[in-house]
């Protein structure tokens, strides 16, 4: 097949003609002319940025709660950190108002001016997207090694405290037997004693019978 565009001319194996413009695949039907316009398209764009609002929200509800009060890292600089240390990776969308932030920190797209800056200074939205993905995901990489460390470090504290606990339990089920040994003599000595009372006892009243006797 052949296609012709303006002066050149382009053919194919098949009816189909890729890479005639970047991202752009044509298939030709039948003989004849038609026009094709290519617009740029920045719907990818805003899907980006929405989905990334909406997993930066799921982190900073997370770290909200974990720090909250009653929390288990309530008080703890390091988790509560990482909201710090997001927003402030978030200046150029700032700068060109492409989200807001509501007052617990989590954020909020702005569509409109998405669209806007993409019409107007396309490269300066490249720019953003680019410098927030190459931020962002160096970020992930050290925040999530620095997080299993620190899974690995109280993991390893929780199998410490648990051989401990193993330890002592088997040392109180040695002293329990222990004990049950001892109380066992005790319980005999105990009878014995008894018995030895009684013998006694009964020793005295002879023993008065036989003076009241004489």
């Amino acid at each position: 097949a052949r296609i012709k565009i303006g002066n050149n001319t382009i053919t194919s194996p098949t009816n189909r003609f890729e890479g005639i413009v970047s991202g752009l695949t044509v298939e030709v039907k039948k003989e004849g002319n038609a026009t094709v316009t290519v617009s740029e398209d920045y719907s990818k764009v805003s899907n980006f940025l929405s989905d990334f609002v909406r997993r930066y929200n799921a982190v900073v509800s997370q770290v909200n709660k974990l720090t909250a009060k009653d929390g288990i890292f309530q008080g703890d600089y390091g988790v509560a950190g990482i909201k710090s240390e997001l927003s402030r990776m978030l200046d150029k969308l700032f700068a060109e108002d492409l989200v807001n932030i509501k007052e617990d920190g989590t954020l909020e797209a702005n569509t409109s001016a998405v669209n806007s800056l993409a019409n107007s200074n396309p490269n300066r939205l490249k720019e953003v997207v680019t410098d927030l993905q190459s931020k962002m995901g160096s970020y992930a990489i050290r925040t999530s090694t620095n997080l299993q460390t620190s899974s690995n470090d109280y993991q390893s504290r929780i199998d410490q405290i648990k051989q401990r606990a193993e330890i002592l339990g088997e040392q109180l089920l040695r002293e329990e037997e222990r004990l049950k040994m001892e109380y066992a003599k005790v319980e005999v000595f105990m009878n014995r004693a008894q018995e030895v009372m009684d013998r006694l006892q009964a020793f005295m009243v002879s023993l008065s019978e036989a003076t009241k006797k004489k």
